[in-house]
């Protein structure tokens, strides 16, 4: 286990998972409480919470109790993620 984290920090640049998503949400979000963001920007970005959130549930939910994946709730946030991530590089590539 400690082999693991380490290979996943130094892949990350030592950042962790949380530290990575309060991150996502400071350079995505506290912007567009000032000022507004495209709504292709504002879809994806909704997109990637909704897939946060299923992310959660299934780590909480499934993963530490040690139960099997529903494949339905893996296959939902593997789409929702790439979704709000073309919309987001849609949204930025029409500037």
């Amino acid at each position: 286990m400690p082999a693991t984290r380490l290979r996943g920090a130094l892949a990350t640049g030592g950042a962790s998972g949380a530290g990575r998503d309060r991150a996502g949400q400071a350079v995505l979000g506290e912007p567009s409480r000032f000022v507004g963001l495209p709504g292709l920007a504002m879809g994806g970005t909704v997109l990637f919470a909704v897939a946060a959130v299923g992310g959660v549930a299934m780590n909480l939910g499934y993963h530490w109790r040690r139960l099997p994946l529903p494949m339905g709730l893996m296959i939902g946030h593997a789409v929702l993620a790439v979704l709000g991530y073309l919309l987001l590089l849609i949204a930025t590539c029409r500037g």
